[in-house]
This record gives structure tokens, sequence and C-alpha cells, in this order.
């Protein structure tokens, strides 16, 4: 059937739609756009025999077969009118006017009713429609009633013409006259504006006509025939007076994203509050350190932004729950909250209480009862999973919205403790209060658990520690301000903190000039070992695959004055941001602290501060403890064993990085300064006005480091095999000359870390192959003559003799003596005692009494602030493996021998050695 007289008249009088305009005659004979003459047709049409009546036919014109029906009269079922009728279980679709193209127009405006948008269209307006304002959802005849209930979330129910990009794209929302602020449907076109800048809309207006005052409800056909030749013009005027919608939904962070990064400060405001709003506090704040790099800026962003979301009304942007969802004026604040708690047994009352809900009794009717839990509502806001390369701890990072609407500051608890609901008030304060009762903590606990298995609470992995990390495939180099190489989430300790490189190396070639120009700053047996340490520490990992990880710990000693920690401040900036007064850890933590800051800074360098004598020999005897506790972890590459309270073992943890001690003396014992690689510093040696010039271009040099661990990244894995070769073929070219095994070990490993250096420098134009080979072979021969320096050092330190040279000293003082074999005293010591006898010579034996001569020695070196490195029983079993042994090994190293009347056990030294000089 054909569109008859009278609907012609209708279209033309009721909705401004000229029946013979070309576009409307196309639809007529197309059959979009017809007459529905008696009830039977419109039965069969319709599948349906519970409606009666006529209507026109109004077919959408960009999907076949489906339709609206617009009745000539309204059916009257219970209590409601209606006027338009679709085919039971239709999926909804959108109206688009012929010769509307979507993917072209750049404006565009949804309202409801087809009739509207063709009236809209035919007047020039690139207007489309939904069949009912909740229609932009996918189910059916029924989706205003099922978008009430508990359903599919908006952004998997939107209609298929309007899931696409919408970037660049301007989108106006319009509601008939009687959709206002305060009207129940008023939510419908928020979560569709949520959806459509979640995929990529440029901004979303939600518009209201006014209300003619000769009509009721005032729809777009309505407003246009009133204004006539101006309602286009008019429009776009109430259009334009109209500002975006704000997201705080599914669209927020897509809008935030695309707002933060540009240049106009209220846009950026935009961004924050959307992202506040739909994230919450904590979260933003990570979000705009990424963006805003000034913390005043993101800290006034912040501000401005709490205080605008505050004056938002709360927002439904979520299906309603079928049950449970009594809401009150809370403000947007408790949006975030009730998502969290859709699907749960739990709600938050007017009051903002955390409340369960039960059935309950009342009169005799089954009512839904909120019991409350707590006057704040927690919510979590992520999970944490820290790991430190040894062990992965897991946090749950929660906040909560107190009883007064305030924010409390987000706590991070162990999951380990958590059950427990100990830290409320530790956390929040005694103005956080669960109500009474044996199970409330625990319902407490499962309500924040139940919001935890949300997919919009992120789960985190956290690196704890610096240095190589292993992600999917790809190493990362790991530092306090996040990674090269694969996006990781870095959280370093806070004696970690300034350990923070560049975000690029745009000036590499010149960061690099100055780092090799630090060889210049001082004598050449101080700088190029240390320039050989920086850039050791980031092989650690590798050498340590390799099965050769560096075993010492450099020590830079000397008077005050000498700018040690100045000097080694500077090399350090390698690492990040430091000064003589920001270095990440001194000889004056405790053991605890040290192993945390060594164990964290893994293929890094660690400097350990301010070695000095101590005023007191509890003082001296504490330093030196801490000082032989790093010797030995950083040459054994151990950590402290401990046991947990059942008595099983905990993880150790090990130094994984470099160290470079700083101080004013030296640790006592051979072993002690066997690992250790020793340069000393004398005051005068540094040349001021370079060290002045490199400490003003300090921030360079972590550009120069970022550049060789980029350089270095793809190489881990392949390196480790030629890294031990290098290191075993150095190793036996060091040893060959006479000196302490570890020594040479030493010298390898920093003349692999200085060699590597100048490769890449090489590789980046910076030096000439000639002049890295000049420079490698200068290195080889000062790390050499350093390490033989410290050999004749060491051999002062051995126990034996360091045993005998005190002795002799002892006997030139006269404060002790040797007896002749009569066991008679020398002339000028008669007034000794006898506990003063350290032994017995003749014919050129020196006849030692361990037990006396051993107790001289160590009061000895106690007096003068050392510490006598072995005990009794070994220094015997030292003396037995010297050359000046004057024994015979068969017979034992001591042995009985009878002096006048008395006997006695002795150990046989050559009795020149005890003689002065």
């Amino acid at each position: 059937m054909t569109l008859v007289d009278a609907h012609k008249s209708r279209l033309a009088l009721k909705y401004g739609i000229d029946p013979d305009h070309p576009q409307v005659k196309n639809l007529v004979e197309s059959g979009h756009l017809k007459s529905i003459g008696s009830t039977e047709e419109l039965q069969a049409l319709l599948f349906r025999q519970d409606v009666a009546g006529t209507g026109i036919y109004i077919g959408y014109p960009n999907d076949g077969g489906c339709f609206t029906v617009r009745l000539d009269e309204p059916l009257h079922r219970d209590g409601r009118e209606q006027k338009y009728l679709h085919k039971s279980e239709e999926l909804n679709h959108l109206f688009v006017p012929p010769g509307l193209d979507l993917g072209a127009t750049k404006e565009l405006i949804i309202t409801e009713g087809e009739l509207k948008s063709l009236c809209g269209f035919l007047k020039g307006l690139p207007v489309v429609a939904l069949s009912g304002i909740w229609n932009w959802r996918t189910q059916g005849a029924d989706a205003e009633l099922l978008a009430d209930g508990d359903k599919l979330p908006d952004s998997q129910a939107l209609i298929s013409e309007l899931d696409r990009d919408w970037s660049s794209r301007r989108i106006t929302l319009l509601y008939d006259s009687d959709i206002t602020t305060d009207h129940p449907g008023y939510p419908a076109f928020q979560r569709l504006a949520e959806q459509l800048y979640r995929l990529g809309a440029e901004d979303v207006k939600i518009v209201t006509l006014p209300s003619i005052e000769e009509k009721g409800k005032t729809g777009l056909d309505d407003f246009l025939l009133a204004k006539r030749e101006e309602g286009t013009k008019d429009l776009q005027k109430i259009i334009d007076r109209t500002k975006p919608y704000l997201p705080l939904g599914d669209g927020a962070e897509s809008y935030a994203e695309r707002l933060i990064i540009t240049d106009d400060l209220d846009s950026r405001l935009d961004a924050t509050v959307a992202y506040l709003g739909n994230k919450g506090e904590y979260i933003c704040k990570d979000w705009l350190k990424r963006h805003i790099p000034l913390a005043d800026d993101r800290k006034s962003l912040l501000r401005d932004a709490k205080a605008r979301l505050s004056e938002i009304p709360r927002r439904r942007l979520s299906p309603k729950r079928a049950i449970g969802s009594r809401r009150s004026d809370l403000g947007a604040l408790y949006d975030q909250s009730f998502t969290l708690l859709q699907d749960t047994r739990y709600t938050i009352d007017e009051r903002g209480n955390l409340c369960k809900m039960e059935m309950k009794k009342i009169e005799g009717q089954e009512t839904i009862y909120f019991k409350p839990l707590c006057n704040f509502v927690p919510y979590p806001i992520r999970q944490i999973s820290k790991d430190n390369g040894v062990e992965i701890e897991r946090f749950l990072e929660v906040s909560a919205i107190g009883p007064d609407g305030c924010q409390f500051k987000p706590t991070m608890v162990p999951l380990k403790s958590f059950a427990a609901m100990d830290w409320i008030a530790p956390s929040w304060g005694a103005q956080a209060s669960l109500e009474v009762g044996w199970l409330i903590k625990d319902e407490v606990r499962h309500c924040i658990q139940s919001m935890a298995t949300r997919g919009s609470v992120p789960d985190e992995a956290v690196f704890t520690h610096l240095g190589w990390r292993k992600i999917g495939d790809q190493w990362a180099y790991l530092h306090a301000g996040g990674s090269i190489g694969p996006e990781a989430h870095v959280e370093a300790p806070k004696r970690l903190s300034n350990y923070v490189l560049p975000a690029n190396a745009d000036h590499l070639k010149e960061a690099l000039t100055l780092s090799l120009n630090l060889l210049d700053i001082g004598p050449r047996d101080i700088t190029i070992p240390l320039l050989a340490l920086i850039f050791l520490s980031p092989l650690c990992e590798p050498l340590r695959a390799a099965g050769v990880e560096p075993g010492f710990l450099m020590w830079l000693f000397g008077s005050t004055g000498s700018m040690k920690s100045t000097l080694a401040a500077l090399f350090l900036s390698h690492f990040g941001r430091f000064d003589g007064k920001s270095l990440p850890a001194s000889f004056r933590d405790t053991a605890a602290s040290l192993e945390s800051v060594n164990f964290g800074a893994k293929d890094s360098l660690v400097v350990i501060d301010d070695f000095y004598p101590g005023y007191s020999s509890r003082e001296r005897e504490m330093l030196e403890g801490v000082a032989q506790k790093l010797t030995r972890a950083y040459g054994d590459r151990t950590g402290r064993g401990r046991m947990n309270a059942n008595m099983t073992s905990r993880a150790s943890y090990p130094p994984r990085g470099m160290a470079l001690a700083t101080g004013e003396d030296l640790p006592h014992g051979e072993s002690s300064l066997a690992r250790h690689f020793i340069l000393e510093l004398s005051p005068g040696l540094l040349d001021k006005n370079r060290l002045t010039e490199a400490q003003r271009n300090k921030a360079l040099l972590a550009e120069a480091m970022r550049g060789y661990l980029e350089w270095l990244a793809p190489q881990i894995d392949s390196i480790p095999s030629e890294l031990r070769r290098q290191f075993e073929e150095l190793r036996e070219r060091a040893q060959a000359e006479s000196r302490h095994p570890r020594l040479s070990e030493a010298v390898a490993h920093l003349f692999l870390g200085f060699n590597c250096i100048l490769d890449f420098c090489i590789s980046k134009g910076v030096l000439s192959e000639e002049q890295g080979q000049k420079l490698a072979e200068e290195a080889w021969n000062i790390l050499n003559q350093v390490s033989d320096k410290q050999s004749e050092t060491l051999k002062d330190q051995q126990p034996a003799l360091k045993f005998l040279n005190i002795l002799q000293e002892l006997l030139c003082q006269k404060k002790v003596y040797l007896a002749d074999f009569k066991n008679e005293v020398p002339a000028g010591v008669e007034h000794l005692p006898v506990e003063k006898r350290v032994g017995w010579q003749g014919d050129g034996v020196a006849y030692l009494h361990m037990g006396n001569a051993f107790k001289e020695v160590y009061q000895y070196c106690k007096e003068e602030g050392e510490f006598y490195p072995v005990q009794k029983n070994t220094l015997i079993k030292h003396i037995g493996q010297m050359d000046f042994f004057a024994g015979s090994k068969e017979n034992g190293i001591s042995i009985q021998k009878r002096f006048g009347e008395e006997k006695a056990w002795v150990v046989p030294v050559r009795a020149d050695l005890l003689e002065a000089d």
C-alpha cells in the first residue's frame, strides 16, 4: 500500500515532512514509507494478535527489514500510551536518512524518533534517530526495560551502527523537552555519551530542547516547525551554548588521554577530572606523573580537579542492579565504589556506610535490609606483586571514603596479614569504625576481596630492584625512574631513589666525551680504576651467568680534605642524581640497611661513604665489623643466613652489583685487603677547575650510561661466554706477576669494564681505534701497577709476618724479652715479670712461647686500635707455612723443649727476624 493522503497531510503538518520532496518520494516508491490501512495488515506485519489500528510504516533505509509503525491512534496498556510498535524480538538499529553518510560527516545529531530525524535531515541537519532513548543498546523491543536490569555492560551492548571509530567527530545527543536532568530516563544519553567518548569522539553534548509555549512536549520536529526558517540556526545556537559532557565512566580514559597532552590548561583540567572520577585519586596521581613533569603543576591540577568533581552530581553510568540498588545523592566520589559493588551482596546506604544486603521479615513481608558494617566505604585500588628478583611479595592497595565524605589516604596491605583486618585503625585513624559483631571483620574483608576480583582493579607487577631483568624475551634495565627497554613499573627502595636515568640520550657523544674527560680530573691511577668500575657494574648480570661474577670491593681512602666523597659522587652520577651529601649508603648504617641497599642495587654501583678511625674502641669495633661484613659479602657474594620461625631457611640477599667504599683508613686483615682494590687519594691531587666543570655538567654522565645500557641490552644473552673467555685470558695474564689471586681477578674484571666502554665509544665515533688501543694499554698498565702496590701492603698484613714484626718492636722497646737456653733473663729487662717472657733463643733460633707471645701481640693491636686477624692456633699454622719456620714439619710445628729446669711447648723461628734492624 502506498502513502494515503491523510498520512501525507499528517507528515506535512505535524512533522514538517514535505511529501513532494524528492527524497520522501524515493522512500515511498521504495516501500520504506507507506500507510498501514487495517488491523489485519498491522497484525500480519508485526506477527502479533494483541494489536489493532492503522498507521504509518517507517522502514530503515540503512537496514533491510527493520521498521517502526507510527499508530494513528495510540494503544493504552497498563496505564501507558503506546504510539509506536516494532516487530517482536527485533534488534535495535539506528535510523539513518537516505543520503546521510555516517563515515563522512564530522558533526552528527542523534535524537529519538525516526520522523524527527527525517524532518531534520530534510532541513539540512546531519541527524539520525534511535527508536527510543535506551535503544542504542542491542536487546530489542524490551531494551528500555532490560537497560534497567542487570544485563550486558554498555560497551558490549552498543548497537552495530554506533560501535565504530568516532575519532574527530562532534556529536550532539538531543532529548525532547520533557527529558530534563531529574527525569528517570536522563542517564540514557549520559551512558551513550560515555561509549561515544570511549570510541574516540572529540566531544559529545547532551541537549534538552526548550519547550515551545503553546505545546507541552517539544521534539525536534515541533521545534523546527515552530521556528520555521530560523529553526536550524536557533538549534545550532543552543548546541553552541551547551558545554560538552564530561565523561566519568567508560569514556573517561580515552577522553583524558586525548586532552592531557594539549597545551590548553582548561582541557588538562577536564582530562584530570575525568580520570580522577573514573580511576580514583591514587591511580590518577600516577597517571599525572606520566604526563605532567612538574610536581607543582600536578598538585595544582589534582586540587582543582577534586574541587570540581565534588560539584558534579552523582551519575548512574552502568545498568541498574535487579535488587539492592538503593542509591542516594552521595556525589560522583562514590560512583567507582558502586560499580565495584555490582553483583555482590554489599551496597552503600544514604549516609555513606558500607552495608550488607540481607532478607528480613518486616510486618510479615520479606524485605531487603541494609545491615551496616562500617562507617566508611573501603575499596581496592590495585593488587601489587613486588618482585625483588628472589622473592615475590603480594600487597593489596586499599583506600576508602570516610564518614564525612573525605578521601582516606591509600594504604598498602601485605596479603599475608590482610585477613586479620588489624591494619584499618593504624592506616586511617580512630574515625574509621567497624560495627560491633564477631563476623563484621570477615564481612568487610570479604567485601574488599569481592571488589578486588572485578576486572577494573588492576593487578600490577612491581620490581623493587635496579639492574637487568628479563621481561618476556627482552632485557630491561630497571632504574628508579622506570626502565630502559621493555616498559616496567619500578618502586626502588628509598635509599636507591636517586638512581634515575634520563628518558633518552640526545647528547650521547657529548656525554661520552665528558665521561672520558673524568680521567683527567686526577691521577690516572685513581680515575682509570674508578671509570672501569662504573662500566663494569652493568656487566654483573652476564658475568654472573658466565660463572665469573666479580668478587671484590673497591676502596678509595685518604685523609680529610682529599675530596674522596666528592669524587665518588661525581663518578656515581653516571647512575643518577648524586652529590657528596646524597650518597646511598654509609658505614654508620645498620647491617640490615646495607644488605638491603647492596641487594637492591643490582648491576649498579653503590658508594658506601665515610669509614673513619672511630673515637672509641667500641666505635672502632663497630666500624671494623661493618667493613668486614661488607668485604665478605662482596668478596664471596653471600648474604646473611636467616631462619623462619618454623626453622626453615629464609632467602638470602647477596650483593648483586659493585661497591665503592670511601674512608680515612683501611680495614685490617690480609683476607679483607685481598678482597679490596685499594686507591689512595691524597689532598691536592684533584684538578679543582676540571672537577668544577665536570660537576656543572654531571647530568650528561647519566646519558652516557643510558646509551651504554641500550648498547648492551641486545647482547646480554650472547656475551656471557665471550666475557668468560676474555676474563680467563686476562686473569692468566695478570697472574704472571706474583700476586694474590684475588687481585689478579680484580684486574681482569676492571679491565673488562674499561674495555667495554672503550668499544662503545669507538662504535659511536667518540674515539678512534688508535685512541682506544692507547687508552686500553694505559689502563692495563695502571691497573697492574695499583695491584702490585697493594700486593706489598698485603705482605705486611700476612698474619705470621705481622706477628713477628710486632713482636720485634715489643722486644726492641723492652716490653717483652727472650730468655737464653739456661732460662736466664737478659740484662736490662730484669724488672719484667715472667709473664713478659715470650720465649727463648740460642744458636740462631728463637723458640716462641705462643701463649705469652700471642697475648702480647694481641694486646698491642688492641691498644693501637687495630684487630689482629686470626686466632692463636691459626697463627701457628701460618708460621709453619713460612720460610722462616726453623723446625721440622715432620715433628710438628709446636715442639716440647727444656730450658734450664723448665719444659715448654714452643714454635721455632729464625732469631734474626726478631733482632733490631
